[in-house]
This record gives structure tokens, C-alpha cells and sequence, in this order.
């Protein structure tokens, strides 16, 4: 995104929004969707602190 000009808070609320997805998608007890709901997580946890 950052490539096509966007700019730096567009991006991040874009990567924020997407690992929330991932965070929500959750629909069944598989260890593959635990694993991406939990990278999620961790994605904007990360974000999150670098921003202070």
C-alpha cells in the first residue's frame, strides 16, 4: 500500500484491520485457526508497541 502512496496511518489501520479479521475469523477448534487468530494477535500487539 505504502508503495501506491499511501500514507503511513492509512497503512497501518489497513494492517490493524486485517489481523483483527484474522482475529474474528475464527469458526471452528483447528489448530490452523487458532495459529493465524493468535498471529493476528500478535501482529498488532507488535504495532502497538512501537507506537509508545
Amino acid at each position: 500500500m505504502e508503495e501506491s502512496g499511501a500514507a503511513a496511518e492509512a497503512v497501518t489501520a489497513a494492517e490493524e484491520l486485517r489481523d483483527i479479521a484474522r482475529v474474528l475469523s475464527i469458526t471452528a477448534d483447528t489448530d490452523a485457526n487458532i495459529q493465524e487468530a493468535m498471529q493476528g494477535i500478535l501482529n498488532i500487539a507488535e504495532r502497538l508497541e512501537r507506537r509508545f
